[in-house]
C-alpha cells in the first residue's frame, strides 16, 4: 500500500497545479450572484478524483484478485476500498451541494435541501446510487465464496464508477446521447485498464495472471483512444475557439500521457509474450509502477478538464 501512496503523489501535485493554472479556482464572477468559497472550489475536484480513483482501484482488485486469480487478501482490500468509494460519494454529495449553493461545505448540510437534492435532482440521485452500490459491492465481496458473487460485486462497483457519464459535460452536450455513450465507454475502459494495473502492483509476480490481464488491457486501451476522440468531438462547440483556449493544453497533455502509456504498455506486452526472458520480471514491475503513476496523472488531468468550461 505504501508503494501505491508513492505512485499517487505525482498525480496529487498535477491535480493541484492543474486547478491553479486552469482557472478552476478563479471562476468568473457574476453581479448579483454569490461567489463560491475557495475551499469549496479546491475540495470538489479533489473529492471527484478520490471518488473515481477509489472506484477504479476497487474494480481492479476484484477483477485481478477475484477473477484473473484467487487472492483472498486482495478481495479483503477490495471490500475496504469499495467502502471508501461510498464514503467519497457521500463527500461529493456535500461538495456538490456546496457548489450549487456557493457556500462552505459545512453550510451545505441542511436536511431539507439535501433530501430534495437526492430525490429530485439527477446528479443527486446518481451520487446516492453510487453510495448504495459501493456499500453493496463491499458487503458482497467481503463474503464472496463463489465466482458469481465476485462478478456481482464487480458489476455493482463498475456501474457505480461509470454513472458520471450521465451527468456533467456529457449530459450538457448538444449531442447528449452520443456524448453519454462515448463517456460511458471511456470511463469503463479507463476503470478496467487503470484499476487492473494498480491491482497488479500488489500481485506477486505471476506470469499467468499478467498474461490474462494483458489481453484485457489491449482492448481497454484501444477503447479509451476511440471513445476519448468521440467524447472530445461532442464537447467542442467551436474548434476555432478550442485552439486558443486553455482547455486545449490540458487535452494535449492528456493525449501525450495516453501515448506514453501506450508505449510503456507495449514494452510490457513484449516481455509478457517472451515469458520474461533474462530475469526481466524486475524491469516489468518497475515499468508497471511508472505506468500506474502516469495513469493517475492522466486521471488528474481528466478531473481538471471536467471542471473547465467546454470551448
Amino acid at each position: 500500500m505504501r508503494q501505491l501512496v508513492r505512485i499517487g503523489l505525482p498525480a496529487v501535485v498535477v491535480l493541484l497545479v492543474g486547478m491553479a493554472v486552469s482557472g478552476v479556482l478563479t471562476p468568473p464572477r457574476y453581479p448579483g450572484l454569490p461567489e463560491t468559497p475557495f475551499l469549496t472550489l479546491v475540495l470538489t475536484p479533489i473529492g471527484r478524483a478520490a471518488l473515481f480513483t477509489s472506484g477504479t482501484f476497487g474494480v481492479g482488485l476484484i477483477l485481478v484478485g477475484g477473477l484473473l486469480s484467487r487472492e483472498p487478501r486482495m478481495l479483503r482490500l477490495a471490500a475496504r476500498v469499495s467502502a471508501g468509494f461510498s464514503a467519497s460519494a457521500v463527500f461529493m454529495i456535500v461538495m456538490t451541494l456546496a457548489n450549487i449553493l456557493a457556500v462552505q461545505p459545512w453550510q451545505a448540510l441542511d436536511p431539507t435541501v439535501t433530501t430534495s437534492f437526492l430525490t429530485q435532482i439527477d446528479e443527486g440521485r446518481y451520487l446516492m446510487l453510487q453510495v448504495l452500490l459501493g456499500i453493496v459491492a463491499a458487503w458482497v465481496v467481503a463474503r464472496a465464496q463463489h465466482g458469481i458473487e465476485i462478478v456481482f460485486a464487480l458489476l455493482a462497483l463498475g456501474i457505480a464508477v461509470v454513472l458520471p457519464a450521465f451527468t456533467g459535460h456529457s449530459a450538457s452536450s448538444v449531442s447528449h446521447w452520443i456524448a453519454s455513450a462515448t463517456m460511458l465507454l471511456h470511463l469503463g475502459a479507463m476503470m478496467v485498464w487503470v484499476g487492473g494495473a494498480l491491482a497488479l502492483v500488489l500481485v506477486r509476480h505471476d506470469a499467468a495472471v499478467i498474461t490474462r490481464f494483458s489481453a484485457v488491457a489491449i482492448g481497454a486501451y484501444a477503447l479509451i483512444i476511440v471513445s476519448g476522440a468521440g467524447s472530445l468531438y461532442t464537447r467542442v462547440a467551436s474548434w476555432k475557439d478550442f485552439f486558443h483556449d486553455r482547455y486545449m493544453w490540458f487535452v494535449v497533455a492528456k493525449i501525450v500521457g495516453a501515448a506514453v502509456l501506450g508505449v510503456l504498455g507495449f514494452r510490457n506486452l513484449q516481455m509478457v509474450k517472451a515469458q520474461f526472458p533474462d530475469d526481466s520480471a524486475v524491469l516489468f514491475r518497475r515499468t508497471l509502477i511508472i505506468e500506474s503513476g502516469l495513469m493517475l496523472v492522466v486521471i488528474a488531468l481528466a478531473v481538471t478538464l471536467a471542471r473547465m468550461a467546454n470551448p
